[in-house]
């Protein structure tokens, strides 16, 4: 998993757990954030999460798709 923070463009990468499973904590709520996972050549889609979004847990499900040959 990986989270950017769109004000400054700093990216952390996070292990999820053996279901899938990731959980972000500490987050500025005045930040935009990018969020997409990667695994072994698979990529899901750039997902948003808004500081206009004010709710205290956002739930994201993200699909991993293989690169086409």
């Amino acid at each position: 998993m990986f989270l950017k923070n769109t004000r400054t463009n700093a990216v952390r990468s996070y292990i999820a757990d053996d279901e899938g499973n990731y959980r972000f904590s500490g987050l500025d709520p005045n930040v935009d954030y990018e969020v997409h996972a990667e695994k072994d050549g698979a990529k899901s889609t750039v997902r948003t999460v808004s500081s206009f979004d004010n709710k205290k847990e956002i739930v994201l499900n993200l699909k991993l798709e293989k690169k086409k040959a």
